[in-house]
């Protein structure tokens, strides 16, 4: 029994150790992806005159200057979750992963996506009283994907809570707001983009990666993994067994979704490295900014590589933990009948 524990408390040091390395990766190949796309932007604004900002800005409505900077406002956001994310990983090296570790990172991603709505709710409406047709249905997906992040961020703090019944309404809602997000919202903007980008023979194609989901990652994978990780919320929640137990379950079923992930971000990553590679590579090609969002996506494959091996050490870890008997209680001698 010591032998084994002393296993388990040796891989449970690696696993934090090679986490922390695949946190710190993720978040700066984040950071550098959303600062290169406002460097990119600032760069090709920078080609327009000084003597037509005047004219550029008394013609362009109102509505698209504010869609704007709630889109800034976004990006930025994306930047300071991928710095929550560096900094969590090593408060989990240091002390452990626990809900409360990762509460800053999930609040962050909440109002970056709440910003993204509000700019694509406002750029939508815009376009439609200027153009005079209904988007009705247009309308829908922003206005869902904002619920969804509202229900994400109400339902993460619900689920902190002691008693089971907030446990279990915190993960049904957490799983609310994955559907809303990435099936009902995320899901038809990527079937539209795929449509536009993803069988041209030429043009963009030849170097536009497949859209991700907002956590850069493979849409499909991303999606699956957040809805396993919210049914095994749920699922530990309901759960009567030991703690032991109902972690180590909790723990096969995250890694075993953290395996899926890591695919994903692996995938779209080196898929966007060789795009942009190509890109880079283009006769006359001057753009300063893209190899910062190369450089990015670089660090954010190598990152999926790393939560590979740290997803298989929480596998194994869990996996023997379950297989492990419960000490048993030492026989106290009884004492003589009189």
């Amino acid at each position: 029994m010591g032998s084994e524990s002393s296993s388990i408390s040796s891989m449970i040091a690696h696993a934090k150790m090679v986490g922390y390395y695949a946190g710190v990766a993720f978040g700066i190949g984040y950071i550098l992806v959303f600062a290169g796309i406002i460097a990119m932007a600032a760069e090709y604004l920078s080609y327009i005159p000084l003597s037509q900002w005047a004219m550029i800005l008394a013609y362009v409505p109102s509505w698209v200057i504010a869609a704007l900077i709630c889109y800034l406002i976004a990006v930025i956001l994306a930047i300071a979750f991928g710095a929550s994310v560096i900094r969590n990983s090593k408060s989990a090296k240091d002390k452990g992963l626990n809900l409360r570790t990762i509460s800053s990172s999930v609040s962050i991603f909440c109002f970056m996506t709440i910003f993204a709505a509000i700019g694509s709710i406002i750029l939508i409406s815009g376009f439609a009283s200027t153009a005079y047709y209904y988007v009705g249905s247009s309308l829908v997906y922003p206005i869902c994907n904002m619920v969804g992040a509202i229900l994400l961020f109400i339902g993460f703090r619900t689920y902190r809570g002691k008693q089971v019944e907030s446990k279990i309404i915190g993960g049904v809602m957490m799983l609310v707001s994955v559907v809303l997000i990435y099936i009902v919202a995320f899901g038809p903007v990527a079937s539209a983009y795929n449509g536009l980008f993803g069988y041209a023979p030429s043009g963009p194609a030849t170097w536009l990666p497949p859209l991700p989901g907002p956590l850069l990652a493979q849409s499909t994978l991303e999606t699956v993994t957040l809805l396993l990780a919210a049914i095994s919320a749920i699922v530990v929640a309901l759960l009567s067994a030991e703690e032991r137990i109902k972690n180590s379950i909790g723990g096969v079923i995250l890694s075993v979704s953290g395996i899926l992930f890591s695919i994903g971000l692996l995938y779209f990553n080196f898929s966007a490295v060789s795009g942009f590679g190509n890109l880079l590579s283009l006769p006359g090609q001057t753009a300063k900014s893209l190899w910062v969002l190369f450089f990015g996506f670089l660090v954010l494959g190598i990152a999926g590589i790393i939560a590979i091996v740290t997803a298989c050490f929480v596998l194994a870890i869990s996996a023997k933990q379950i297989s492990m008997r419960p000490a048993q209680p030492t026989q106290q001698s009884q004492p003589p009948s009189p």
